[in-house]
């Protein structure tokens, strides 16, 4: 029988961030590009970090798999929306269901303290696409322009 890895999960660092960016998927790094352009990616990473209200770093047996959060949206009047995120190392991609088990966790967290959830998804990133719709969120089929560049993403969402 094989042993199944040890799960951890904790805030995100800044070093966990820069090490998301050195060793993310091909399909991610595409959509990171595509959602921020020529914007320096550990910056970028470091704002997402702050702007978040809560954020998930999730290793296994050591090893960084993904870094994710909640990124409140809305007016003073509208803060129960947020837009989720997620980005994966290679490393996830040979422990798959171990992201799926944290992610249905957390799932139930972020909808304790957000109504709607609601953000992007690169269009070309068909696995990530596949992940969102077995966690229960809505991918529309039409995409809209997203980004500097105008790529084309899928909407998603999921509302209480």
């Amino acid at each position: 029988m094989a042993r199944r890895a040890q799960i951890d999960v904790r805030w995100p660092t800044s070093a966990d961030g820069r090490y998301l960016i050195d060793h993310l998927r091909e399909a991610d790094r595409l959509e990171l590009k595509a959602s921020i352009g020529d914007v320096c990616p550990y910056t970028a990473m470091d704002v997402v970090l702050a702007r978040c209200s809560h954020a998930w770093a999730v290793f296994a047996d050591g090893r960084l798999l993904m870094i994710g959060g909640l990124v409140p949206v809305g007016t003073l009047l509208t803060t129960d929306e947020a837009e989720p995120w997620m980005l994966g190392t290679t490393d996830l991609e040979r422990l798959p269901g171990a992201l799926t088990r944290v992610a249905l966790r957390y799932l139930a967290v972020m909808k304790g303290h957000y109504r709607r959830l609601a953000n992007h998804v690169d269009a070309r990133n068909v696995k990530s696409i596949r992940w969102l719709k077995r966690l229960g969120f809505t991918v529309h089929p039409e995409t809209v322009p997203f980004g500097p560049y105008g790529m084309p993403f899928h909407p998603f969402e999921m509302d209480q």
